[in-house]
């Protein structure tokens, strides 16, 4: 059985108090990029044909569960929402039009600004996680549609 870096990662968060759980995380860093830098000083001992194979395997399944593969997911369900207002640009209930859209607007510039940063810097890993389990058209789809949203929660947990 293959344990990804991900499947690793909140293994040891999981598992290891505050300061001993960074400290691994901090040895685990270095050895993915020790492994993607090819030093193989590193690995001087028994390196072989299968540990370069790992090593390719991890490299490729750090960039599938990756910080980008996180940041692009988060930017998807913000994007539902930027594309919510839009559409209901000036409808809100019991709002006359004009403020309607201005808080329409207000929401949109708020919503594309978290569309365009990281979901790292706002969200704690265990929420980034959660959203690894869906499409990009569903976390799409989830934003836009609040009622999707719920029923797509519902059947995941």
């Amino acid at each position: 059985m293959k344990v990804t870096e991900h499947q690793l990662r909140r293994l040891i968060r999981e598992s290891l108090p505050g300061q001993q759980e960074q400290e691994e995380l901090g040895k685990l860093s270095i050895v993915r990029r020790m492994r993607g830098q090819g030093d193989r000083k590193a690995w001087a001992s028994g390196v072989n044909e299968q540990e370069e194979e790992e090593s390719d395997e991890v490299k490729e399944s750090f960039w599938r569960e990756s910080y980008m593969k996180d940041y692009a997911k988060h930017s998807a369900l913000n994007l539902g929402q930027v594309l919510r207002h839009l559409r209901y640009i000036t409808s809100l209930p019991g709002t006359p039009k004009l403020e309607a859209l201005k808080k329409r607007l207000r929401w949109m510039a708020n919503d594309l600004y978290y569309t365009v940063t990281p979901g790292q810097w706002h969200h704690p890993q265990a929420e980034l996680d959660e959203l690894s389990s869906y499409s990009y058209s569903d976390l799409i789809r989830m934003g836009f549609d609040p009622d999707f949203a719920e029923e797509m929660l519902g059947k995941n947990t």
